[in-house]
């Protein structure tokens, strides 16, 4: 194979230039690439091709070509556009949107160490049903539903802009229903830690199998963690097929219910029981997220995205090849056979692979040529110098290309090595109190988590632990942790002491005292008060409350107000105030209003 005509920002691929490996799969590679076109036009997409050793498979060619001729049937603001298909030396490629931001793999990441808020998360599963929806209903040319289902919803294949756009990629494993060439008998495709019950099974799919596969998704953002093992595809199958899923709360109390009824819904074994379609899965996240007042979009998400992951460009851009992504784990990834005999040589592929991995520009250093000596001829005699016979350039030019080659698959090699050795397991600690439901600040930064919690984010160490609960005595312990190590923390809170109020004596009532007289005794009258004499003081003091995030304030049946109340005044006594937040449970505090003083509330209800 000839090899590649090397430039300064890239290699050159038909019509388009390929600028960086962003991914690489069991079938395939992407490639951040430039569309060039006439008059200088310009264009970045993300440029999809079957891998070299694949393309005499006929299987995987007419796979990737279904998911080119599927693909390009859909146009929907959350399905990634398909621009163009083609071959390229026999290579095929598909030249799609290029998203400029994350994909859910790196969203559960993130959740595993900080929360995500659960109005993001509901905003982008929404989104994904919205695509989800435009693809199941989906006609032919004829007019009837072409019964498309993606079969592959997975974190993988959503895609989050930093713009707030949400996108759904690869549909190379859909089917559609009248489609000629069935998936042959007992074949499964897909991730095994995102099927749903009957996928599992092997039986007939619609679009409440994607419903499924969604639910998974967005437990596992909410949760922090996966829901099913990514290692055992015959004990994932078990506890998709019987239900075994712990309920969100549990992992996450702050979940709103109205939130964990529609992961739980979606999440029904009996199909049935489901979303009957991934618009009405939609309708409840819209409905949940107007009424719980949590307000997300494209603005907030993008906003979002872009505080969270304000380092991470080299997600969108690709890493060097010493970093190339595995398959994920749960990815069914069937390899085709090797050829018989390896090239001695490193194939051109490799070698151009390595340099767009690497993003170096390589330049092909020129051979430089010897000057002759000048010599003097004798006194007079004529010197007629003759001109250095011509070399050719082509000897220096490919023992450059090989050396630059060789340099480059040297270089991929070691850093593949050292990405391979496996570092050290940072410590895992579960942090649970009694009662439950404390909030935490570890090393002096609040965390969004309440106990039961689990950390994976921290380092070998000593490290401090805070605990507050209302009601409580605050608890603060220090630990200390190795690399690998796996802890739990057992903590117990001692409630605070009992306020004591002590009744007060009313004042008693001034008693008129007579003034003697010597004048004749007249009928008496009653003795009335003089006005200047003081009346007692009411037996009062006032009270504020403040509460993070805001609250409504009631006394019984009576409404306070909103906080922030400042200097509310109320009569001497013990009183039970009831703050109520939408979406979170009410909280009940005792506060005793003492005469003439101010006294201070102040609540946290995350």
């Amino acid at each position: 194979m000839a090899a590649p005509r090397l430039r300064n920002d890239g290699i050159p691929f038909g019509s388009y230039l390929l600028i960086k490996r962003v991914a690489r799969g069991g079938m395939a590679e992407v490639f951040l690439a430039r569309q060039q076109g006439v008059e200088g036009f310009e264009r970045e997409v993300a440029l999809k091709r079957i891998l070299p050793h694949l393309v005499e498979s006929k299987e995987f060619v007419d796979m990737f070509v279904e998911e080119a001729r599927v693909a390009a049937r859909l146009r929907h603001p959350n399905i990634a556009h398909i621009y163009d298909f083609g071959k390229v030396e026999d290579s095929p490629f598909i030249a799609m949107e290029f998203v400029e931001g994350v994909d859910g793999a790196k969203l559960l990441d993130e959740a595993s160490r900080s929360a995500i808020p659960v109005e993001h998360a509901a905003r982008i599963a929404a989104d994904v049903c919205a695509g989800l929806h435009h693809a199941h209903a989906l006609k032919g040319p004829d007019g009837r539903p072409l019964g498309l289902v993606h079969r592959d919803v997975s974190p993988q294949n959503v895609l989050i802009g930093f713009d707030g756009q949400v996108k759904l990629v690869d549909f190379g494993i859909a089917k559609a229903a009248a489609r000629v060439q069935r998936t042959r008998p007992g074949v499964v495709r897909g991730k095994f830690a995102y099927m749903s019950p009957e996928q599992c099974q092997g039986r007939e799919l619609d679009g409440r199998s994607d419903v499924f596969n969604l639910g998974i998704v967005l437990w596992e953002w909410l949760a922090g963690t996966t829901a099913f093992h990514r290692d055992d595809p015959v004990e994932a199958g078990r506890d998709i097929t019987q239900g075994r899923l712990p309920a969100l709360r549990e992992k996450r109390p702050d979940v709103p219910p109205a939130l964990e009824a529609i992961v739980r819904r979606a999440l029904e074994v009996d199909r049935d029981r489901r979303y009957a379609t991934a618009s009405a899965m939609q309708l409840e996240l819209e409905a949940f997220l107007r009424d719980a007042r949590m307000p997300s979009n494209a603005i907030l998400l993008g906003q979002f995205v872009r505080t969270r992951f304000r380092g991470d460009k080299s997600e969108v851009r690709g890493a060097p090849l010493g970093s190339t992504p595995r398959a994920p784990a749960g990815t069914q990834v069937v390899a085709a056979e090797p050829p018989a005999t390896q090239p001695a040589e490193p194939p051109w592929h490799d070698a151009e692979t390595a340099l767009l991995d690497n993003a170096k520009t390589v330049r092909v250093p020129t051979p430089v040529r010897p000057v002759p000596k000048t010599r003097t001829a004798p006194a007079g005699t004529a010197l007629v110098q003759k001109a250095p016979p011509r070399r050719s350039r082509a000897p220096w030019l490919a023992a450059a290309l090989l050396l630059v080659a060789g340099a480059a698959a040297f270089y991929w090699w070691r850093t593949r090595e050292q990405s391979s050795a496996t570092p050290p397991a940072p410590p895992l600690l579960e942090v649970r109190s009694d009662p439950a439901g404390a909030h935490a600040v570890i090393d002096g930064t609040p965390i969004a988590e309440v106990t039961p919690f689990t950390l994976r984010s921290l380092g070998p160490g000593t490290h401090t632990i805070g605990l507050t609960l209302p009601g409580y005595n605050p608890i603060t312990r220090a630990i200390d942790l190795a690399a690998g190590e796996s802890r739990t923390l057992d903590l117990s809170f001692s409630p605070t002491a009992p306020i004591v109020t002590r009744p007060i004596p009313p004042v008693p009532e001034p008693v008129p005292v007579p003034v003697p007289t010597t004048r004749a005794a007249t009928p008496s009258r009653p003795t009335q008060p003089s006005r200047s004499t003081p009346r007692p003081d009411r037996a009062v003091g006032t009270l504020s409350v403040a509460a993070v995030p805001y609250a409504e304030v009631y006394l019984g049946r009576r409404h306070l107000g909103t906080t922030p109340i400042a200097e509310l005044e109320l009569a001497v006594g013990t009183y039970t105030l009831k703050l109520v937040h939408p979406g979170k449970p009410p909280v009940l505090q005792r506060v005793t209003i003492a005469s003439g003083q101010l006294t201070k509330l102040r609540v946290n209800l995350r």
